[in-house]
């Protein structure tokens, strides 16, 4: 059976949630920068990753869950996981307390970093997720999978996957060299949906 699995950050939000938070709590230029040079792969995803989580971890991890249950969704791509949620999973290197009202609401299987949390704020990041494992371990279960995703940590992944889509819904979007790496670049929603919903047939 073909699973999809999708970035969650630009691919499936409508906005970045770490800037997103950041300027919610007026500490956008110090995380902004961070997230740039993540995206694109200028600095090391884990590195930046670790280095964005110390800027944002005195936060009210309750907060910061309701700020991102809230962000906007890109609703067509949305909508494909509402309908195919059996065949879906949201693969995002985001912290679990901090997404986890969000990917509650998309209501199918998730894959995250992990946090230790103290006092209702981040103590420090556990692990980092491997979005490559991820693949991995669903391609070793028998699945084809398709990867979507938009930046550089998705790289990867999107080696590993059966069929790999990058889009390029956000400004700055894909990132420079997936394209080198996927079978399909969309910037748009419908014509990326049109062409999920023909793998789900195909696969």
């Amino acid at each position: 059976m073909v699973q999809f699995l999708f970035d969650m950050d630009g691919t499936v939000t409508a906005r970045e949630t770490l800037p997103m938070i950041a300027a919610h709590y007026g500490l956008l230029d110090e995380v902004e920068e961070l997230t740039r040079k993540a995206v694109s792969g200028e600095v090391p995803f884990d590195e930046c990753f670790v280095h964005r989580v110390e800027k944002l971890g005195h936060l009210p991890v309750d907060e910061v869950r309701w700020l991102v249950e809230g962000t906007p969704l890109h609703t067509r791509v949305a909508d494909f996981i509402a309908h195919h949620k059996g065949q879906c999973a949201i693969v995002t290197s985001n912290l679990d307390c901090w997404c986890g009202g969000l990917l509650e609401h998309l209501d199918c299987r998730a894959h995250c970093s992990t946090a230790r949390v103290r006092d209702n704020h981040v103590a420090g990041v556990e692990d980092v997720l491997r979005k490559a494992a991820v693949v991995g371990s669903y391609k070793a279960s028998g699945h084809r999978v398709v990867y979507i995703g938009d930046g550089y940590n998705d790289l990867e992944a999107m080696r590993c996957a059966d069929v790999a889509i990058a889009v390029g819904f956000l400004p700055g979007t894909p990132a420079a060299g997936l394209a080198a790496v996927t079978d399909h670049v969309f910037d748009d929603e419908l014509a990326l949906c049109h062409c999920l919903e023909g793998l789900v047939e195909t696969c």
